[in-house]
């Protein structure tokens, strides 16, 4: 899954592209990812969306507080996500909830995420490996995937917003902190009201898409507050703004007994040189399918190609919202097929074809560089 800058980045050029009335009255008129230029509400409303644009990812980071719902994360990437954005854009509409508010934006970024996953996925997949359990060579591929995904985080936010990682500042563009609410004006329970309706129309669009899952979880209400609460966690933890200066920020997500496999969620600080990462090169390769077709696209023109797919669908459900009504087909033009590695009919398939970059070195060096810098740190406060 493309990392959550990208996901941002994604979701507000689909946004300008169909809407950029809509995107300058969230404050998204201007410069890519720019946070707190226009009115509170206005700056809340726009959180909302880039955090609806992290899709089903929240249920991965949902992996420190139980009942845990990591399991819908999988599950929604494999199927029914057309059929997920119709229950929940369905059940917000019936609440009578607003395009201008949390809620609307949150279904506008979230019908984007799936279009970026399946065109960047099988180019990650490609290029990262994964881990074969019958194959014990392969466990040095063992979170490339992930790792390769912030790297080409950090190529599109230069590419695109001219601006190095370490500038991009994930806790003004996400709503990661509940702000206190100023004497009589109510905006700590506005907040949560929106919250609220938010995991609601969550459970909603998995009850829709899973029924059989879903609809006998009696901890689902939980699990959707959890996945919320480790969302806000973790992106506060991987922030670059932080983890990639020298500070002690990144040892919230640094665990020094897991190896290099420590640094693979934190944006590196160094991407080595020489190697095309982007494949800006126009190198042929292989889809991980296994099925005989081949590419030599890159990440940049795979990443505007989602960017495409994700402004159709965003104008689908914008449609939606403001008629009142779902027309027929919606669910199949968002797409139920996989988010990942497919057929050619979209169905998802194991991987089968790699060629991993030097990944895993890569992680080695930067966490020998993080590991020497965190006992610097912590024989520094003894």
């Amino acid at each position: 899954m493309p990392a959550q800058i990208s996901h941002c980045l994604a979701a507000e050029l689909a946004l300008k592209r169909v809407d950029p009335n809509l995107a300058e009255a969230w404050g998204m008129g201007g410069e890519l990812l720019a946070a707190g230029t226009t009115a509170e509400r206005a700056v809340e409303t726009a959180s909302w969306f880039r955090f609806g644009a992290q899709g089903p990812d929240i249920f991965y980071h949902n992996q420190r507080t139980k009942p845990s719902g990591i399991h819908y994360g999988p599950l929604a990437h494999k199927r029914n996500y057309g059929l997920f954005v119709e229950a929940a854009l369905r059940s917000l509409i019936e609440a009578g909830l607003s395009l201008d508010g949390p809620e609307g934006a949150w279904i506008l970024g979230y019908s984007t995420h799936a279009a970026l996953d399946r065109a960047l996925h099988p180019f990650i997949v490609h290029f990262a490996g994964w881990q074969a359990p019958l194959q014990p060579e392969s466990a040095r591929y063992r979170s490339c995937h992930p790792f390769l995904e912030r790297i080409l985080d950090i190529l599109a936010l230069e590419r695109l917003a001219h601006r190095p990682v370490s500038d991009c500042d994930l806790e003004t563009l996400l709503p990661l902190d509940e702000q206190p609410s100023e004497a009589g004006t109510g905006e700590s329970v506005a907040v949560h009201a929106a919250e609220s309706n938010i995991a609601d129309i969550i459970q909603k669009g998995l009850e829709g898409a899973f029924p059989h899952a879903a609809s006998a979880d009696f901890f689902i209400g939980h699990r959707i507050a959890n996945a919320i609460s480790d969302s806000r966690f973790f992106f506060r933890a991987t922030n670059p703004s932080r983890t990639s200066k020298d500070n002690s920020s990144f040892l919230a997500h640094f665990d020094d007994r897991s190896g290099y496999r420590a640094v693979a969620l934190l944006y590196p600080r160094q991407t080595g040189t020489g190697i095309d990462f982007g494949n800006e090169a126009g190198a042929a390769w292989a889809h991980p399918a296994g099925d005989g077709r081949e590419s030599r696209e890159s990440a940049a023109t795979l990443f505007d190609k989602g960017v495409e797919a994700g402004a159709a669908s965003l104008r689908l459900t914008l449609e939606a919202l403001r008629s009142g009504g779902i027309p027929f087909g919606f669910a199949t033009a968002i797409g139920n097929g996989g988010l990942s590695v497919n057929d050619a009919e979209g169905f998802p398939v194991p991987p089968r074809i790699s060629h991993p970059l030097p990944l895993a070195e890569l992680m080695e060096a930067e966490f020998a560089c993080r590991l020497e810098e965190a006992k610097g740190l912590v024989t520094g406060r003894s």
